[in-house]
């Protein structure tokens, strides 16, 4: 099981205004000659649970969604997704690696500008 995304995916996070002082790890970066540069910084499967908001509310209905996350046995992938009673507000993003599907809910919800944690 990963629990880190790859440099790629953590950029495209900073890119979408996520700070990188959220991101616990990093990585050491070299020039093409081996000498060190600096750090690129990398989020963890803790990190990303740390970004999600645990409640999201919609409109001014009086019920609130919550974050559910599963592992579908059926299609062997994990979903997360943010659920009240059947009715779903952001995400239901699957993948095979549960840090792969929280990134894809973590990106869903920057687009539609929701505010993270």
């Amino acid at each position: 099981m990963r629990t880190t995304l790859t440099i790629e995916q953590s950029a495209e996070l900073r890119a979408k205004g996520v700070s990188a002082d959220k991101a616990s790890e990093k990585k050491r970066q070299y020039t093409s000659l081996g000498t060190p540069i600096g750090y690129t910084p990398i989020f963890t499967l803790v990190d990303l649970l740390s970004l999600l908001p645990k409640v999201l509310h919609k409109d001014d209905l009086a019920f609130h969604y919550v974050l559910t996350i599963y592992w579908d046995e059926d299609i062997k992938v994990w979903r997360t997704i943010y659920d009240a009673i059947g009715d779903n507000i952001a995400g239901d993003c699957s993948a095979p690696e549960l840090i792969d599907a929280l990134y894809a809910l973590v990106c869903d919800l920057l687009d539609n500008h929701v505010k993270l944690d």
